[in-house]
């Protein structure tokens, strides 16, 4: 038995000797662990996460105007649209006495720019001419004349190729000096100027929408004549919806001067006409888009600068935001761009930490 014990006794120390050993190389790598862990996250906010932030920025900047380079574009179609049909009037290309010729002259341009939902002219006597395309590619004409008709409207329906499908007459109290796209322009001072009215529900079909406007007085008869495009906040939202910065950002327009949006931003509660309908003219706060609204706020309380990307916390995370404005001559509105600063890193931290991880393990 004494025998026996002596091997057993003899293994006790190699076994502590062996417990010592291991114990001795967890604790060096979990401290070798911990002092990579501390490093990587100093490094993260001491250089990491100031890097990252001049990333965002000038991604940021970049893709804003990107984006305002094209809602420019589509703004200065609508004036363009305006400032050529004011001059074909100017220069009596068309008129009154022969609105078919009206209507084959201008259905190409609405055809190409579909964006432009409608075209009107009138003049001083309540008489107007008004053409739009509908979804369907066919072409509505509205001929008023206030003095000979009174509350008479003709309406005729036409195909893609101007063939006469349908006519009828209309009873309405509607006069287009009433309106505002036409008080707007007669009431500019140089003929050369565009009149920009603040959004209205459209006569015709009560949708919300902008108005861009002209006018000149006839040599001839020394009438006053205003035209004008129309541009639905729908078409606006569709523009700015299929606009994106990063992979969760959006794009919205609003309204310099209440905040109020026009042109709305990507959201899961944006699918149909509808929807779109009942959030234009709403602010975001009222819409419940929670990124969009802080963002506004915490532009607003910045001062409202128009000339640096800003940064803002949303439910615990770091959003990026930039304003630029447009000026539509007497319309001022505001572009806003946004999205999480996530979007603009190409390591979060967790990745940092698991590599370091991985590395501690490999060199271990």
């Amino acid at each position: 038995m004494e025998h026996d014990d002596v091997p057993i006794a003899a293994k006790a120390p190699l076994r502590d000797s062996q417990s010592l050993r291991q114990a001795l190389f967890w604790r060096t790598w979990l401290l070798v662990s911990l002092t990579i862990v501390i490093f990587a996250v100093a490094a993260y906010f001491m250089v990491f996460s100031r890097m990252v932030d001049e990333l965002a920025v000038t991604a940021m900047q970049k893709g804003s105007h990107i984006v305002r380079g094209r809602i420019d574009a589509l703004f200065s179609e609508m004036d363009r649209g305006v400032q050529d049909a004011r001059d074909w009037g100017h220069n009596h290309l068309f008129s009154f006495d022969n609105l078919d010729h009206f209507n084959r002259l201008f259905m190409p341009m609405l055809d190409r720019r579909p964006r432009m939902a409608s075209l009107t002219f009138a003049d001083d006597q309540g008489r107007e001419a008004w053409l739009q395309k509908t979804p369907e590619g066919q072409w509505l004409t509205r001929s008023v004349d206030k003095e000979r008709w009174k509350q008479r409207q003709y309406w005729q329906t036409w195909s893609k190729d101007y063939i006469l499908l349908a006519e009828e007459w209309r009873n309405s109290d509607y006069d287009p000096r009433h309106r505002p796209w036409y008080q707007g322009a007669m009431g500019l001072k140089q003929e050369g100027d565009l009149y920009w009215t603040d959004p209205y529900l459209f006569a015709t079909d009560q949708e919300p929408g902008i108005t861009a406007a002209a006018h000149w007085r006839s040599v001839i008869d020394q009438r006053h004549y205003v035209v004008a495009l129309d541009l639905k906040l729908r078409d606006l939202s569709r523009f700015t919806h299929d606009m994106a910065i990063g992979t969760q950002g959006g794009v919205a327009v609003m309204l310099a001067a209440d905040h109020r949006l026009l042109g709305l931003p990507r959201h899961t509660q944006l699918q149909t006409d509808a929807e779109i309908k009942a959030a234009v003219l709403k602010t975001a706060a009222e819409n419940g888009f929670v990124d969009l609204a802080a963002g506004i706020d915490n532009w607003r309380q910045a001062g409202k600068p128009t000339d640096q990307v800003l940064f803002f916390t949303v439910n615990g995370e770091r959003w990026v935001s930039h304003f630029l404005p447009v000026n539509l001559y007497n319309l001022q509105l505001m572009i806003v761009v946004l999205a999480p600063r996530s979007d603009f890193i190409p390591m979060t931290l967790w990745d940092v930490l698991v590599f370091l991880d991985v590395l501690a393990w490999v060199l271990a």
